[in-house]
């Protein structure tokens, strides 16, 4: 009876501590058990605004990457992405309530970026302004869209708030809108663009959204329970083969000089693709691994080595985590993929292998491209100057 009355003394005690300390809080004040991802002390998170804060939570290494370099080269822009597409026939008021909803129900849509004590940290807004802004005063022609774009493209995101998104709805007449929509490529992949424009899209035509199983801080979870130096005897048997980085720039003729990027777009008519995916399937490949070999064997040519690397981004939801397909954010990866085929090896056997290859990387997908780096050796230099992006999403 003693021990019992003791326990429920004590009980009672810690009860009442914690209901005073609840009591004597600012409204909205954060404590380190409200955001345990983030790893927080109290005095960290009194600098905080933490009525405006609903969560708090670290960055994926992509995240990393890509913030890094926002901050290193601002006035690039080297991670804003622009949509933009003429809708007929819309109410331009409609669309923006569905856009706030669908900023509402998503946490990875109101959030920004923080620095505490010199670490970055995802800070999830409560709630903030809407991303949509309607320009119907006057009717607006093809040029006067094009420069909008280019000022979105060029007007820099304040990266601490949210949303780091900008919808811009241009009247070209009755009920015909120019929509520009531009957002930091830090929120969203392709896989996820694709989603949000569904959802935005069910919402405007009133039809039901099915609320997201997981949200994006399940899969920061997820990331910090994996141990990646589970995955470094994977990756340093593969770093193995690879002699130097592989780098196709130095192979070609040097440039004029000068600065700047230029772009070279190619496409395959109707009876190439038939071509492509009857012999993939006919060996029960992918085209992804079609592609990926037609590539080792340029890269194989123009640089003379045996082993070569590129980089290949890889979608990174994990299989393990439920829901991971449904979700919104920043999943992707890149990873190298390193192949040394000889001449006399067989190509069916050698695409096979390449296959076999790309499904066993899945079970490491997720380890930071710094980590394999600094595997390889190679006194941080980057083991590829070239990626392949096969983009391969549903898209409702």
């Amino acid at each position: 009876h003693d021990t019992i009355a003791s326990l429920v003394d004590a009980y009672r005690q810690a009860l009442e501590t914690t209901i005073d300390h609840c009591i004597g809080m600012p409204p909205g004040a954060l404590t380190p058990s409200d955001v345990p991802l983030a790893g927080l002390t109290q005095d960290q998170l009194d600098r905080l605004d933490g009525g405006q804060i609903e969560d708090l939570y670290p960055l994926t290494p992509m995240q990393h990457g890509m913030l890094f370099h926002s901050l290193y080269a601002p006035e690039a822009g080297l991670y804003v992405n622009q949509l933009a597409n003429t809708l007929d026939g819309l109410d331009a008021d409609r669309f923006r309530s569905a856009w706030d909803e669908t900023v509402a129900r998503h946490e990875i849509l109101r959030t920004g970026f923080v620095w505490i004590d010199g670490q970055a940290m995802q800070a999830v807004y409560r709630q903030g302004p809407s991303p949509v802004r309607i320009d119907a005063e006057r009717d607006w022609n093809e040029s006067a869209c094009e420069n909008v774009a280019l000022e979105e493209r060029k007007l820099a995101f304040a990266l601490d708030t949210a949303p780091l998104m900008r919808v811009r709805l241009l009247r070209l007449g009755a009920n015909r809108y120019r929509m520009i929509w531009t957002s930091h490529h830090l929120l969203l992949d392709g896989w996820s663009t694709a989603r949000l424009i569904g959802e935005v899209l069910q919402r405007y035509h009133g039809q039901p959204v099915e609320a997201p199983a997981s949200r994006y801080r399940d899969h920061i979870a997820w990331l910090q329970t994996h141990d990646v130096t589970a995955s470094e005897s994977f990756w340093r048997e593969r770093l193995h083969a690879l002699d130097e980085p592989t780098r196709l720039a130095s192979a070609l003729p040097a440039p004029d000089a000068g600065t700047g990027h230029a772009t070279c777009r190619t496409s395959l008519d109707a009876d190439a693709l038939v071509r492509l995916q009857r012999s993939a399937a006919s060996q029960h490949l992918t085209l992804n691994t079609l592609l990926q070999a037609a590539w080792v064997i340029v890269l194989q040519r123009y640089t003379g080595r045996r082993a070569v690397a590129f980089g290949a981004t890889v979608a990174g939801r994990p299989a393990a985590l439920p829901g991971a397909e449904a979700m919104l954010g920043l999943f992707i990866n890149t990873l190298p993929v390193i192949q040394a085929p000889s001449p006399d090896q067989a190509v069916a056997d050698w695409l096979q292998a390449l296959q076999a290859e790309n499904l066993s990387l899945r079970e490491h997908e997720h380890v930071p491209l710094y980590e394999i780096q600094r595997w390889a050796g190679q006194g941080g230099q980057a083991l590829f100057d070239s990626i392949l992006v096969f983009e391969n999403y549903p898209v409702d």
